[in-house]
């Protein structure tokens, strides 16, 4: 694509920032994933700052973790929540 070579070039530090990031994080990751390995994905959850969850579902690939995930998707999902929202 004419042009877009920037784009090729661009760098995106998430290592080097996702521990400014100041937020709670729930990563849920498969360890099938073929588009951001299993240990690229534990490696940027090990750089975040607590408070922090991480949950690996056996078996899934990038798309497909709340499919293949079933119940401990949503529960991962459920207690995350209830720990990190205020309750009015």
């Amino acid at each position: 694509m004419p042009g877009a070579g920037w784009l090729f070039r661009t760098r995106y530090d998430t290592l080097g920032t996702i521990g400014r990031a100041g937020a709670p994080l729930l990563v849920l990751h498969g360890d099938a994933d073929e588009v951001v390995p299993h240990r690229q994905g534990r490696a940027v959850f090990d750089a975040a700052a607590e408070p922090k969850v991480f949950v690996t579902i056996p078996g899934a690939h990038h798309n497909d973790a709340h499919e293949v995930g079933g119940e401990t998707y949503w529960e991962a999902w459920t207690a995350f929540l209830a720990a990190h929202l205020e309750r009015p």
